[in-house]
C-alpha cells in the first residue's frame, strides 16, 4: 500500500546501550497512531510553517518527526540519558524533512550536544533494522519504569547520525521553551542526511 502520510521511527540509547527511549509517529493530527501530538503551546521545541510536497505551507507540528523529537524532550528519565557523552540516538523518516523538522533536529542537538544523533532517509527495505530485531510491547523509559513510548511496531528501520546535545548533567535538562532556539532553527545546519540506499 501506499504511504501517504510520513512515517518516523526514533530511538534513544544511554551509554551502556540500554534504550530509553523507543516509539514511532505517523503524521497528522487526528487518528493518528503512536506518539502523541506535540503541545499546542509552551513545548520543548518550536516548529514553523514550511512546504509540503504538494507545495501546501502549513504548521509542521504534528510532522511524525516533530512529535518523536518532543517526546524525547517531555521524558525525563530519556532526557537526562541523552545529555550524557556516549548516548546514541537515531532517526528514521520514509519521507524527507521538512525545514520545520530539520530545525527540530537543530534544536535537539543544541539542547543534547553530546548526544549522537543520527538520521535516515528513505525506504527501509534496503536498510539494517534499527537496533536488534527483538521488540517489546511497549518500552519505558530507562530504569524509572514511567512509559515513553507507544507499543512497538515490528523491527523499526533506522540509522544513526552525528551530533550531540545539552551539558551532562545528573537530572533531566530543562524542556522549557525559553530553553529552545529561537523560531528561526531551520536555517541552521544539519548533520548529513543518509539514505536507504548508503547514499548522502
Amino acid at each position: 500500500t501506499r504511504l501517504k502520510r510520513n512515517i518516523a521511527i526514533f530511538m534513544v540509547r544511554d551509554t551502556s546501550g540500554q534504550v530509553v527511549y523507543n516509539d514511532f509517529a505517523v503524521s497528522g493530527e487526528i487518528k493518528t497512531p503512536g506518539a502523541a501530538p506535540a503541545p499546542v503551546e509552551g513545548g520543548p521545541l518550536v516548529s514553523i510553517e514550511a512546504e509540503d510536497e504538494h507545495g501546501r505551507v502549513f504548521d509542521r507540528r504534528n510532522d511524525a518527526e516533530f512529535k518523536l523529537l518532543t517526546g524525547l524532550c517531555l521524558c525525563d528519565v530519556a532526557s537526562a540519558a541523552a545529555a550524557k557523552e556516549g548516548a546514541r540516538a537515531e532517526l528514521w523518516s520514509k519521507k524527507p524533512l521538512c525545514r520545520s523538522c530539520a530545525g527540530a533536529v537543530r534544536q535537539v542537538q543544541s539542547r543534547f550536544p553530546h548526544l549522537r544523533l543520527e538520521v535516515i532517509v528513505g525506504d527501509p527495505s534496503n536498510s539494517e533494522a534499527l537496533g536488534s530485531s527483538s521488540t517489546c510491547a511497549a518500552t519505558t523509559c530507562a530504569a524509572s519504569g514511567s512509559a515513553c513510548s507507544s507499543p512497538s511496531v515490528g523491527n523499526a528501520p533506522g540509522a544513526s547520525l552525528s551530533g550531540a546535545t545539552g551539558s551532562s548533567v545528573g537530572g533531566a535538562p530543562p524542556c522549557q521553551p525559553d530553553a529552545a532556539p529561537g523560531a528561526q532553527p531551520a536555517e541552521e545546519a544539519l548533520p548529513p542526511l543518509v539514505c536507504a540506499n548508503g547514499t548522502e
